[in-house]
């Protein structure tokens, strides 16, 4: 075996792998024999007897590998009896002392100077074997009573190794790096019996050691020492570490800890020597040269002592700390991407930034704001635009600023500012969208604002720059500027100046249509809501200066909506809906209506909304025959106006409809619809598909703006035409675009509750008149449509509405099942179910026995359809949702009609007798004997389009196990209605029913072909069948027994007989 180490620890380059898997295999051979200890031996003499003549290339070699020594950790940590692990780290311990020692071949004649040229050149084996015994450090798992046995061989060892190894005079790779290596594992490992074992002056000592080393070692001359200063890094920050924290004789704020820590980040943060920005780092120790040396010290400082050089980082030591790491993110970023695993100065700043320990650091907390203002300050001097510069540099008050910043856009002098001067803007807005709201103090806020506001500035001026880079900054900045003033309610700068409130929002016009754009004018948005309800609180206060602002924007806002200002109407619409959220918020609207809006103002508005109608109407109708024009479709943006002008209307009353004029803006928008309903129909023989969405989206928003003006101010016949057109829209929308599907359904459902009782007739005719129609002849596109405008009807009626609707309920639910006898639709099942539950699930329907009789056998009807070899396949998931609303659609019978479904118990118990077939499964079993012909197997399955995926899972069987403890419980009765029968005579009479659903349910289990036979699924429902024995007297469980056969009997009496043990009450 000796003769095989050398060629597993330094193989040749292109055996590598090979003898790595053959390194592995042999530690796996004797781990499995129980020789880990002998494994030790030879590997430590294979290593004392290796020739070699690089140390940093055997340490490259696959034996020191990643891979090779998470498998020897590995091997320590799960297989080393803990008896052994002393003896073992004695054996490292004599290795590398004996490693250590000088060879020489004759005595020292006379003592040399001590320089890192002059030490003689010792064969550094004890740096191999170092590597081992950190990691068998690391690895071993041991009781803290197993511990106690390291205590004296690591005090021996810190003794005759580490302690004199850490001289200044001493061979680095002989004696330094292997006692730093085996002192920062003893430390993290086994620090309460090494450590913390040691006296006052030994702390002291070596604290001073570590010190003296690691500034020896900055001035590298050599590989290996660049690795000592990592190292001695590490030790000289965990030895302050755990004197901070465990105490020793330091004071925890006394000087000489300071000291330490200062010493590793003093190195690190001097500028004195220029740090070359692009240098990177592959992360090994192996590959460390001279510009990376800062980097594997600052990736030591970030990552595993960040909390102690922010705890003893204060004063200007901290400030430099935090100029350093955000400093150095404001620089452009290099646009070639960094390879993987590769590190530099920024990348690890970067993810610095990105963990809780920096935001907590008081350090950054005090510092960072002011680091960034002070930076922002050179950087606004230094740009080409002085007047900005200027602008920025007299900030007093947002008042004066707000003017000043004003007229410096008013000038039509043309900027110079460049795309690299808004790039690098935009890195301090990177920077302050990172820190939390905490960290913006009374006294920085203001200045934040002022600069956020000068950056989003400075990108809507500098129009030489490209409008990515323009746009990226307005978001940005607005974001923020959102977030500080979402957070202060006073300081809002565009509070100040129309003039500067008005450039803000145009300023969200620069760009073409496209995600960036869309979200700035998001933000822009937002921001002008704020600043809107701002004004608008202070107006009613009676401040002069804010009424004056107000009028002065809305002028402003309908001008612009006169010349045809892009985005004009988006503005508008925030004038608009913030003026209605404060007329729905205070009840003396009269009094406030003339204060936050001028009545002239709202007329003149509405005026232009009716002319721009007019004119769309009219070109529409002029165009639409015309198969070679395009006709532009009507601005969403134009109706969502139309639908706020009615709902201030509204507000203010009759003084609202005169200012408005409703009668007209109603008048045209019912013009319109014929118009719309052309422009659709052409849309379809349109080619193109986005000339199809566009009129679609359109049409969708027109259906919602006319039917928040039609119940007040149009007929029945108007009635008939927009149900009619909502019909046909949703039609075709149903399929192929979603939103604009749910958009319909939200805008019909609220329409509805506005319909006088006349004109809710006269839909409701029109929905009995389509089931006529569908019953003869009609698709499954027909089916579904007409269902879902059904159950939006049902669910959008008011009270008074569903009273008048009860008289329909029976032609509803029987049509609905002669309409499901031709479907083919998986999904037209579904949604009838969902209709019925919706209308089982309403009491104010106030159905009858009769209705409810309906309403079961339109439940087997639509569950049961006769063709069902027609249908496609069913999903697993489709089947219980089928299953789900059977069910919804029983619970809602037992909770809220069980007056009624007491008189129609039968097809009910039917039902759920159906459902447990739902859950059999087949299985093998032996028949000794024939079954009775009464159990044989029907051809076919009772609710097949679920049987087809049986067993069912558990989630199924709760819900029946729920609906069977519905069923046990005794109702109160209701002191406001007059009942046929009280609580407990309905319990009894759904009693009567319970002894045919245990015999149901033991004819599937005594099957042996086909039964419930899963475990969970079986105690689920008889935990649910508890409740029905609860209802059955001495004379049912008789009946149960005698229609029972053999094997059924006998699971009965079992089932009885756990009933009795561990359900039944016996009173106690």
């Amino acid at each position: 075996m000796s003769t095989l180490w050398p060629y597993m620890i330094s193989p040749e380059k292109d055996a590598e792998d090979a003898c790595l898997e053959f390194a592995i295999s042999v530690l796996q051979t004797y781990t499995a024999s129980r020789q880990i200890d002998a494994y030790i031996d030879d590997l430590i003499n294979a290593l004392q007897d290796l020739p070699f003549e690089d140390v940093y290339a055997l340490l490259g070699k696959p034996v020191f590998s990643r891979r090779f020594m998470d498998e020897f950790s590995a091997v320590v940590s799960k297989h080393l009896p803990a008896a052994q692990a002393p003896d073992i780290f004695d054996r490292f311990a004599r290795a590398i002392q004996e490693s250590s020692e000088p060879k020489t071949n004759g005595s020292a004649t006379k003592k040399q100077k001590r320089t890192h040229h002059s030490i003689p050149k010792h064969r550094p084996t004890a740096r191999f074997i170092s590597i081992f015994l950190s990691h068998f450090i690391n690895s071993v798992k041991l009781t803290q009573h197993q511990r106690q046995a390291f205590e004296q061989p690591a005090k021996t060892l810190f003794d005759n190794f580490v302690r004199p190894s850490f001289d200044a005079h001493c061979d680095t790779e002989a004696r330094v790096l292997p006692a730093l290596q085996i002192h920062s594992s003893l430390m993290n490992t086994m620090s309460d019996i090494y450590w913390a074992k040691m006296d006052t002056d030994t702390h002291e000592w070596l604290g001073t050691a570590l010190k003296n080393l690691f500034v020896g070692y900055t001035k590298a001359e050599s590989q290996s020492d660049r690795v000592a200063v990592v190292l001695s890094a590490n030790a000289l920050l965990q030895h302050a570490y755990f004197a901070y924290v465990v105490g020793s004789s330091y004071d925890q704020t006394s000087s000489p800890l300071v000291f330490m820590v200062n010493t590793v980040l003093d190195f690190v943060l001097d500028q004195s020597e220029t740090i070359n920005s692009g240098a990177t780092w592959n992360g090994s120790l192996l590959a460390i040269d001279d510009s990376a040396v800062k980097i594997a010290c600052w990736k030591l400082l970030a990552d595993e002592w960040f909390d102690v050089i922010s705890r003893f980082s204060d004063g200007e030591r901290g400030r430099k700390l935090t100029s350093f790491v955000l400093l150095g993110l404001l620089e452009p970023s290099s646009s070639q991407p960094l390879e993987p695993n590769c590190l530099t100065l920024r990348s690890i700043s970067e993810h610095l930034l990105r963990s809780a320990n920096f935001y907590e650091a008081q350090c950054f907390k005090d510092h960072a704001l002011s680091v960034i203002l002070d930076s922002f300050t050179a950087f606004i001097k230094s740009n080409d635009d002085k007047n900005l510069a200027q602008c920025y540099e007299n900030f007093r008050d947002f008042a004066s600023g707000a003017e000043e910043l004003a007229r410096l856009i008013k000038s039509p002098k043309v900027s110079k500012i460049t795309t690299e001067t808004v790039k690098n803007a935009m890195q301090y807005l990177d920077q302050l969208l990172i820190f939390p709201m905490e960290y913006y103090t009374k006294n920085d806020r203001h200045k934040v604002i002022w600069m956020t506001f000068l950056i989003d500035t400075l990108a809507g001026i500098a129009t030489r720059a490209s409008n990515e880079a323009r746009g990226k900054v307005h978001l940005l900045s607005r974001t923020l500027l959102l977030r500080l003033f979402a957070s202060q309610n006073s300081g809002n700068v565009l509070e100040m100046n129309v003039a500067l409130l008005s450039w803000f929002l145009s300023s969200a016009s620069f760009y073409s249509d496209s995600v960036l754009a869309r979200a700035v004018k998001e933000r822009t948005k937002q921001l002008d809501g704020q600043v809107l309800r701002s004004l608008l609180s202070l107006a009613i206060s009676k401040n002069s200066n804010a009424e004056e602002l107000l009028n002065q924007t809305y002028k402003v806002r309908v001008n612009w909506l006169k010349t045809g200002v892009p985005n004009a109407k988006d503005w508008v619409i925030d004038m608009i809906q913030v003026i209605n959220e404060f007329l729905h918020r205070h009840a003396s609207k009269d009094d406030i209506g003339e204060k936050i809006c001028p009545g002239q103002l709202i007329t003149e508005l509405s005026q232009i909304v009716i002319k721009t109608l007019n004119d769309a109407k009219a070109r529409i109708s002029a165009e639409v025959d015309k198969s070679d024009a395009t006709i532009l479709p009507i601005d969403s943006s134009l109706l969502t106006l139309v639908s706020l002008l009615q709902e201030y209307a509204q507000l203010r009353g009759s003084q609202g409809n005169e200012l408005v004029d409703l009668g007209a803006l109603s008048k045209v928008m019912v013009a319109l619809a014929s118009p719309c309903t052309a422009l659709l129909q052409r849309s379809l023989r349109s080619p193109s598909s986005s000339e199809h969405n566009a009129i679609m989206k359109m049409t969708t928003a027109f259906v919602g703006s006319l039917c928040k003006v039609l119940s007040r101010y149009q007929h029945v016949y108007v009635t008939e035409r927009v149900f009619a057109l909502i019909w046909f829209i949703f039609s075709m929308v149903h399929t192929s675009d979603k939103h604009c599907a749910k958009s319909l359904c939200r805008t019909f459902s609220s329409w509805i509750g506005t319909l006088s009782n006349e004109q809710f007739a006269a839909v409701t005719q029109g929905f009995i008149e389509q089931s006529n129609r569908l019953v003869a002849q009609a698709t499954d596109k027909d089916r579904k449509v007409y269902l879902s405008l059904l159950i939006e009807m049902l669910r959008g009626a008011t009270s008074e509405q569903k009273t008048w609707l009860r008289q329909y309920v029976p032609a509803l639910v029987t049509k609905l099942s002669a309409i499901s006898r031709g479907t083919e639709s998986v999904g037209f099942v579904h949604q009838a179910l969902e209709f019925l539950a919706t209308l089982s699930s309403d009491q104010s329907l106030r159905t009858s026995a009769y209705d409810v009789s309906l309403i079961l056998a339109c439940l087997v009807q639509v569950a049961n359809p006769p063709q069902i070899e027609k249908f496609e396949h069913v999903h697993r998931e489709t089947a219980h949702a089928l299953f789900h609303a059977i069910c919804d659609v029983l619970q809602n019978l037992l909770l809220y009609h069980r007056q009624q479904l007491v008189d129609i118990m039968a097809p009910f118990i039917a039902t759920l007798q159906a459902l447990l077939y739902c859950f059999r499964s087949p299985h093998l079993a032996l028949v000794t004997k024939k079954r009775k012909a009464g159990s044989t197997e029907t051809a076919t399955p009772k609710f097949a389009l679920i049987s087809m995926s049986a067993p069912l899972d558990v989630t199924a069987a709760d819900r029946v196990a729920r609906i069977f403890d519905t069923m046990a419980k005794k109702s109160g009765g209701n002191s406001k209605r007059q009942q046929r029968y009280t609580g407990l005579q309905q319990y009894r009479i759904i009693s009567r029913h319970a002894p045919f659903l245990l015999i149901e349910y033991f004819t599937i289990q005594s099957n042996v072909a086909m039964s419930i036979s899963q475990p969970q699924i079986k105690s689920v429902l008889e935990t649910g069948l508890y409740n029905m024995m609860d209802m059955t007297s001495e004379v049912d469980r008789n009946m149960v027994l005698a229609a029972l056969d053999a094997s059924g009997k006998l699971l009965f009496k079992n089932f009885y007989t756990s009933w009795k043990e561990n359900h039944m009450y016996t009173g106690q």
